[in-house]
């Protein structure tokens, strides 16, 4: 999956259904200031922490936009 679809699953996660990014952070593995920045368009996930997140939506979160 690539960072676009990432970052719709996460907008999508937390806007629409209401998950809290902090949340999604702790259990994804992934730093709670990163992964706002991320969701907000700044800046890009290093492939381990993308892996990280696409495996919490895979596992955990089962959506498909």
């Amino acid at each position: 999956m690539d960072q676009k679809e990432l970052r719709g699953r996460l907008n999508y996660a937390c806007d629409t259904i209401g998950l809290k990014s902090k949340t999604i952070a702790k259990v994804a593995g992934v730093e709670e200031s990163r992964l706002s920045r991320f969701k907000n368009g700044k800046t890009m996930l290093c492939r381990p922490e993308a892996k990280r997140l696409e495996n919490y939506f895979d596992n955990f979160f089962m959506v498909e936009l």
